[in-house]
């Protein structure tokens, strides 16, 4: 299985040489969410914390408009859910329409449109005031 840091360690290794070299000196470092259970390196991450105090910017519309299918068929309450906390079915198991009309579905979506969220909700940066992102360090931070 590979996780977030070996993603990130593979990119390093593969444009070190172009990005000290300078030919990546257009490259630039966009804002990424911190996925919630997210392992950080902090040797060339930087993590930034904004607080938004807006609510109309806190609203999850994923479980209403998108259904998050894993590799081995799992479906997972939503796409941050990287770890498969929250399976409410297998494709495998189940058809796609009966999964999506399930009964434990739509009160979910139900639940999350009228944002009562469930705790893994707790962590995720779509209904947080309290945002967390990350991006690469710049060439003159990594030392």
């Amino acid at each position: 299985m590979i996780d977030n840091c070996d993603v990130v360690n593979y990119l390093l290794k593969k444009f070190k040489n172009d990005y000290d070299a300078g030919i990546l000196n257009g490259f630039k470092s966009n804002y990424a969410m911190c996925w919630p259970d997210m392992k950080l390196l902090e040797d060339i991450l930087n993590l930034v914390e904004i607080n938004l105090k807006d609510d109309n910017l806190n609203y999850c519309d994923h479980i209403i408009n998108t259904l998050t299918i894993r590799k081995n068929g799992d479906i997972v309450l939503c796409c941050y859910d990287l770890t498969g906390k929250i399976i409410l079915e297998n494709i495998n198991d189940e058809s796609l329409k009966n999964s999506w009309n399930r009964k434990l579905y739509r009160e979910l979506r139900v639940a999350i449109e009228s944002k009562i969220y469930l705790s893994i909700c707790n962590c995720c940066n779509v209904i947080k005031q309290d945002k967390k992102y990350i991006y690469l360090k710049t060439k003159g931070d990594i030392i």
